[in-house]
């Protein structure tokens, strides 16, 4: 009786730890549950996906600071690394599966390729990133996907369009500003002016004098004719310029990455590429169930180039 007693005791306490054990979920349980019921929920609406150029190490590899990865996440859109690389097939198929373009900062960019020599040892160039980057311009400018450009992003806008940098800002430029200073990214340094009526006043809520943080050695000289400026410094150094209303391309020079989470107006730079990225998505799935028979321009349409086809002009 006693050994029937012990058993069945043994057997309840089993049975016990055992339900408690099934209602108590692990982590892995706790996170395949999310998986299956909401990130694979077809009714979800899948924000659009944000193409970063990568930078690139002296090794070779591509990487990307994270703050521009955080900022277009909080900004909702999906942040995809395009990894640094000189092979425009692979280029093309990466662009055709993203939605907007991120083009960040870096070094200079080769004066060559605005009819100038290297004006001296201050220009630190690296021809693949180089390569890189105005590949990406011109092909996405080509697919009409939405662009930001930041800092050498800008510059390259610039250059793809037939624009010219100052080779080395403080010699070509003389100026009492320092547009690159040591302090630290995330603390603003001096100002712009934002002019009236632009895309740009529009998105930062001012059309007076911002707050910004410069860091850069080179700068726009000659504006190339597709964009117009919409900021400057004190000194006259373009620090943003614009293709609105024609293209939804917007470039500045100074770093928003680094002051969204201090200075909120920063935050509408990555969701304006969002929300333009969010457009550009969903012309891209009316245009798998239709026909085109124009040439219009403003809608997800490759613009096949002919030889000699003047790219700022087009």
């Amino acid at each position: 009786m006693r050994r029937i007693i012990i058993s069945t005791i043994y057997l309840i306490v089993v049975t016990i730890s055992a339900f408690g054990q099934n209602e108590i979920e692990s982590p892995l349980t706790q996170l395949n549950k999310t998986i299956d019921f909401e990130f694979c929920n077809p009714r979800t609406q899948t924000p659009p996906t944000i193409g970063v150029s990568a930078m690139r190490r002296a090794d070779g590899g591509s990487f990307v600071p994270g703050v521009y990865i955080k900022a277009v996440e909080d900004a909702g859109g999906v942040p995809v690394v395009i990894p640094v690389t000189t092979d425009g097939v692979k280029l093309r198929k990466l662009l055709d599966n993203i939605d907007g373009l991120l083009l960040t900062g870096g070094d200079d960019v080769d004066p060559t390729y605005y009819g100038e020599k290297k004006l001296n040892s201050t220009v630190l160039i690296d021809v693949v990133r180089d390569t890189f980057d105005l590949s990406l311009a011109r092909l996405a400018s080509n697919m009409n996907i939405p662009i930001l450009g930041i800092c050498r992003g800008m510059q390259v806008l610039n250059i793809a369009f037939g624009g010219t940098l100052y080779q080395d800002l403080p010699t070509q430029k003389k100026s009492q500003i320092q547009h690159k200073p040591t302090t630290k990214r995330d603390k603003v340094c001096q100002t712009t002016s934002i002019f009236a009526g632009t895309k740009l006043a529009e998105l930062l809520g001012v059309s007076d004098t911002l707050a910004i943080n410069s860091y850069h050695h080179q700068s726009v000289k000659k504006v190339a004719s597709e964009f117009k400026i919409s900021a400057v410094a004190p000194d006259g150094v373009i620090e943003a310029i614009e293709a609105y209303p024609y293209r939804r391309i917007l470039a500045v020079q100074w770093h928003p990455e680094a002051l969204t989470q201090n200075y909120p107006a920063m935050r509408n730079l990555f969701t304006f590429i969002v929300d333009e990225a969010k457009k550009f998505k969903h012309a891209k799935e009316l245009h798998k169930n239709m026909l085109s028979i124009d040439t219009h321009t403003d809608t997800p349409l490759n613009f096949v180039l002919v030889i000699g086809f003047d790219f700022g002009k087009r």
